[in-house]
């Protein structure tokens, strides 16, 4: 046992759970959209506005406070700080009667939420020994999808059922609390060794890389699918279908389970045939799952089934938004334009598709935002046939 709560092991512990519960926090409101627009009075549009202003700012103010962190140098102060403004920001939610109070609340959630994931990525790279760097940024990486997409619907809209979705905001707050507290007595201040100086105009040519350009637009309109399933889903589901909160729970359930596998799986498989013909392949099948929800419905068995396949949608997120870009540029540039990649799809893709598919729902119905879905993957599909292979033979 001591073996194993070594300093990295425990702080590796720590900002798992960190990490995860950011984008828990960050995709709780569209797991209690229902109760939430039902309560408030939300339309279709307005729902979609109010889950997309969290990207934009997030996005953002990761950009801005990692940058600012990096001048400061006190990454543990900081980190510590946002976690506890995020966890305030959550908690201020179930005090929310009226749209506008939401869309400013939700605003300083981006705010506070954003900085905390450069913060944490950049800790676990200096507490990493070499050898499990690789490995611990994946598992760290991998704890968004597991506890935003798993543990979030399976706790939440239970809460939300018994109680009422304002409890659910209450509950989800305290861990963050606790574990500003953790990291404060176990974290010390991270050290980074020097890499020396990068040339702004070597950098400005990475940024005409075709590759990176091309993931830079995929980040855009993959946002764009994926947000318009979790966004509408359990609004679809919910209105449209007639389906029980208790049920929905289990495909919300369904869907971060599948998620989370082919976010290890489909890398594995590009480490096999190459970074290119995966990508190509899992862009064109990430059309399915807006087609199978506009369309279809197979009961709750075999809903879970069908998306236990087809999250594979999601699951080709790493080969654009890091393993591509990272492979395309010089190493020291990697953390850049990985960072670009990820901030491009929040603040453009995640913030006009739920604002695109809420017009659409209004003006036809709920399958409509699928229908955006569908479009959007498709162009990914275009886009990734252009994309050049990375992986050495």
């Amino acid at each position: 046992m001591k073996k194993f709560l070594t300093y990295e092991n425990k702080v590796l512990i720590i900002l798992f759970l960190v990490f995860g519960l950011v984008f828990m926090d960050k995709m709780s409101f569209t797991f209690l959209l229902p109760f939430i627009a039902d309560d408030l009075g939300f339309s279709n549009t307005q729902s979609g506005a109010v889950i997309g202003i969290i990207s934009l700012f997030f996005g953002v103010s990761t950009l801005i406070f990692s940058s600012i962190s990096d001048l400061i140098g006190s990454k543990k102060k900081m980190l510590i700080l946002f976690i506890i403004l995020f966890s305030l920001a959550t908690l201020a939610i179930g005090f929310i009667k009226d749209y506008n109070s939401m869309m400013v609340v939700r605003a300083i959630m981006g705010i506070t939420e954003g900085p905390v994931v450069p913060l944490v990525l950049a800790t676990v790279l200096a507490i990493s020994t070499e050898s499990r760097r690789g490995f611990n940024m994946g598992l760290i990486k991998g704890s968004g999808p597991l506890m935003s997409s798993v543990f979030a619907p399976m706790i939440l809209i239970p809460i939300a059922i018994a109680y009422n979705w304002k409890i659910g905001f209450y509950t989800l707050a305290i861990p963050g609390f606790i574990l500003a507290i953790i990291l404060w007595v176990v974290l010390k201040e991270p050290k980074f060794e020097s890499e020396g100086k990068t040339s702004f105009a070597e950098l400005k040519n990475v940024f005409k890389n075709r590759n990176i350009i091309l993931c830079l637009l995929i980040s855009i309109f993959f946002m764009i699918n994926l947000i318009a399933f979790v966004g509408f889903a359990p609004l679809y589901w919910a209105n449209f279908r007639e389906i029980p909160q208790s049920s929905i729970s289990v495909l919300l359930t369904a869907f971060g389970v599948g998620s989370f596998i082919w976010f290890f799986v489909i890398p594995s498989i590009s480490d096999r045939i190459g970074r290119k013909p995966t990508l190509v392949f899992f862009a064109l099948i990430s059309i399915g799952l807006p087609i199978f929800m506009a369309t279809t419905y197979f009961g709750i068995t075999g809903t879970v089934i069908c998306l236990l396949l087809l999250t594979c949608s999601a699951g080709y997120m790493p080969l654009f938004d890091a393993i591509i870009p990272s492979e395309s540029v010089p190493h020291k540039y990697a953390a850049t334009v990985m960072a670009a990649t990820v901030l491009t799809g929040e603040v453009i893709g995640g913030t006009l598709g739920p604002v695109i598919c809420g017009i659409m729902a209004d003006t036809y119905d709920l399958r409509a935002p699928f229908i955006v879905g569908a479009v959007a993957a498709l162009i990914t599909f275009l886009l990734a046939l252009g994309v050049r292979e990375t992986k050495k033979q």
